[in-house]
């Protein structure tokens, strides 16, 4: 790579850093505090990862590897979230002239851009509920079945180039959203109990 490729990298990742996890862990938060059933739901799945952690000088510890492992509630929010709020692009650089469905010509040195949230929006992939926000998309059978090809889901770009940090962040959002769930209860001022939230 050529420094100017490395720099331009170096950039993304900082913007990534600073924008993606405290944009998507602000919101995977309040679609669980706005949700007082959800919210008591993940709270029982990381309160049973947090028993299952190890102690260290008498204090119990949360692994990320249980909560990853375990808060299949937690993480079904964050991927639900991510689905719903996402406006990331995949970008591919063609690096020969390429015709495609013979209608479309792409000359070599042309940029494709495939928008996250066009095919997160996509009725014939998500579904009539498609435009709302549906906790249990990810849980259960339908998940497991892969109900979802693996490129309609494209939080962390696709194909040969996925966000090289998504590990990271990944693992930066559920634990710190399972220490805030742990720690608070929060309730609207204005209003008593919990409030909802709209799309």
């Amino acid at each position: 790579m050529s420094p100017d490729t490395i720099a331009r990298s170096s950039l993304s990742f900082l913007l990534a850093g600073i924008v993606n996890t405290t944009t998507t862990t602000f919101w995977v938060f309040m679609r669980l505090f706005t949700d007082p059933q959800l919210l008591v739901s993940a709270r029982e799945e990381i309160n049973a990862a947090l028993v299952a952690g190890e102690a260290r000088n008498g204090r119990d510890t949360l692994s990320i590897t249980l909560v990853r492992d375990r808060c299949a509630i937690l993480s079904a929010v964050f991927r639900e979230g991510l689905r719903v709020g996402s406006e990331n692009l995949s970008v591919r650089p063609f690096k020969e002239d390429t015709m495609l469905v013979k209608k479309q010509f792409l000359q070599n040195g042309a940029v494709v851009q495939i928008s996250g949230g066009a095919i997160h929006s996509d009725r014939s992939i998500w579904g009539d509920d498609v435009d709302e926000f549906n906790s249990s998309r990810f849980l259960g059978a339908k998940a497991r079945a892969g109900r979802f090809q693996p490129a309609a889901f494209r939080r962390f770009g696709g194909g040969k180039t996925p966000c090289p940090s998504r590990h990271f962040a990944i693992n930066e959002v559920l634990l710190l959203t399972a220490m805030i769930i742990l720690a608070f209860d929060l309730e609207s001022r204005r209003r008593p109990g919990l409030c909802t939230l709209q799309r």
